[in-house]
């Protein structure tokens, strides 16, 4: 069959004849040759130049074959790009009046007429892939603002109105090629000779807006898993039972994209604050304080609004968490207005990860508060009776607090070391220390494994901690050495280091006995 279809191809006019096999290949029910086999011949022949996209484009544009999308890669390598873009412009006219109109559902219940065409939102995605042709135009006499202003604002315009048709699927791929189209648009533009600024400029203007439309038109077909991913970096030890959304590597991708086109084309701030909330699609930022009082508003308006949870509540765990390492305050100006929503989305929500979540970033907001403003916060939530299972929640809000290690952890992986006076003034080491010979004593009278202490799972538990500590206690005994000689008074130093490396040093025999027995078992 390629044969045949190139020796019928070899005629004086093969565009037309390739035209009229295209149209039978969509409209016919058994047509003489498939999509499929058109696609097969052309790509091993040079007869691709011969696609007539002037003609053929708007009758593949809604054709569901899957062929079609390589036939349209096909026809964008080897046609004339001038002709592409007056046809792409043609279609999307036509895909514009038909969004407005809502000429899609007059289609889809006429059951009599020719196959069902694609979706509005699935052809739009092949116009914007279609569009990337224009990097092959040349300028001529008109500037690249002037080549892109008839096509950009209305396909901005189309996926603004049929934004909500779009499928998870289709948004991504969506977002993702329209950053693609943006950064081919802005390096064609930048390459051009003799440029100038304000021919760059001009040309930001149109792609910085139709950026921030896409991806807040499409904004509910991303799904990340923000918040899990960022949960999972703040709470290592707390086990996270909900798995992340599918696809969530291919849905960053995307928004990375977009974000990145739009730092280039414009001010990724501008991009987060000009929306309704922050969009973040990396669990590992490094925000400053500036940039968080920016995008407080919109994460709360975001919350009250009950959308993009996932970008909000992962942007203040990420924030608090860094905010806590660092051991700084939140100003009460911050803490009264998320303490005033959070409860709220913690008691009430219908996911069970999303109240979880908040729960926890309430705690933290609860951590870094000034003491007597937290203390405050507390009271309240255990007396408002309008919100009984945050009044039972609080209990836990309370335990954070509370179960702190007011002592300096010891075993702590501080960037500042231990001091020897702050060793010595610790409680910690003889704590540790009768922990510890109880573990002994057990262990070794235990000898039915009554207690379970001595049943594997157990034992490679206190195998790894015991470790951890040990080499931790040994680096604090050598760094107690080398600051004993360092105290400011100097006559007392070698008295202040002996009392101060006692407790460590009585700290690692417990350890190295416990080992010791172990091995004996």
């Amino acid at each position: 069959m390629p044969a045949e279809l190139k020796d019928l191809l070899s005629d004086d006019d093969p565009s037309i004849t390739l035209t009229g096999l295209l149209t039978s290949a969509v409209h016919d029910q058994e047509p003489p040759y498939t999509l499929e086999g058109i696609l097969e011949t052309l790509r091993n022949s040079d007869l691709a130049c011969h696609l007539d996209p002037l003609n053929s484009l708007s009758i593949l544009l809604p054709c569901p074959d899957p062929a079609v999308d390589s036939l349209l890669d096909l026809m964008s390598a080897e046609c004339s790009a001038k002709e592409i873009i007056i046809a792409s412009e043609e279609n999307l006219e036509r895909l514009h009046r038909a969004a407005v109109l809502d000429e899609e559902d007059e289609a889809e219940d006429d059951e009599e007429g020719p196959p069902k065409d694609l979706a509005i939102s699935a052809q739009v995605l092949r116009l914007v892939r279609l569009f990337s042709v224009i990097i092959k135009v040349p300028f001529r006499r008109k500037s690249a603002a002037e080549m892109i202003k008839p096509f950009i604002p209305e396909l901005q315009s189309t996926i603004r109105i049929t934004g909500g048709k779009f499928s998870k699927e289709s948004g991504r791929e969506t977002i993702l090629h329209s950053a693609r189209l943006v950064d081919r648009i802005l390096e064609w533009t930048q390459n051009k000779d003799g440029v100038t600024k304000e021919e760059i400029d001009a040309c930001k203007d149109i792609l910085v807006p139709f950026v921030e439309s896409v991806v807040d038109s499409l904004v509910h077909c991303i799904h990340a898993s923000l918040a899990k991913r960022a949960f999972k970096q703040c709470f290592p030890r707390l086990g996270l039972r909900e798995n992340l959304d599918s696809g969530w590597e291919e849905n960053a991708e995307a928004v990375n994209a977009a974000i990145s086109s739009h730092s280039r084309a414009g001010d990724l701030l501008e991009l987060l604050y000009n929306r309704e909330a922050p969009l973040l699609t990396s669990p590992e930022p490094s925000y400053s304080e500036k940039n968080f009082s920016l995008l407080l508003p919109i994460v709360i308006a975001s919350i009250q609004a009950n959308t993009l949870l996932d970008e909000s509540l992962s942007f203040l765990l990420l924030h608090l968490s860094q905010t806590h390492t660092l051991g700084r305050e939140l100003e009460p100006e911050t803490v009264i207005p998320l303490c005033t929503i959070l409860p709220g989305l913690a008691s009430a929500h219908p996911d069970a990860f999303i109240r979880h979540c908040t729960f926890r970033v309430l705690g933290l907001v609860l951590t870094v508060a000034p003491v007597p403003l937290r203390m405050q916060i507390l009271q309240d939530l255990a007396s408002d009776k309008s919100m009984p299972q945050m009044r039972v929640a609080v209990i836990g809000l309370r335990e954070l607090r509370s179960l702190q290690t007011y002592p300096p952890d010891l075993f702590a992986d501080s960037k500042k070391p231990l001091t020897v006076k702050e060793i010595e003034e610790s409680t910690s080491c003889f704590g540790l220390r009768s922990v510890l010979a109880l573990y002994f004593v057990v262990e070794m009278r235990d000898v039915k494994n009554r207690t379970g202490i001595r049943d594997r799972d157990n034992q490679a538990n206190i195998e790894r901690y015991s470790s951890c500590s040990d080499a931790s206690s040994s680096s604090k005994v050598d760094r107690g050495s080398r600051a004993g000689g360092t105290e400011p008074l100097r006559a007392n130093a070698a008295h202040l280091h002996s009392h101060a490396v006692i407790p460590l040093v009585s700290l690692k025999m417990g350890l190295e006995r416990i080992d010791e027995q172990r091995k004996s078992l």
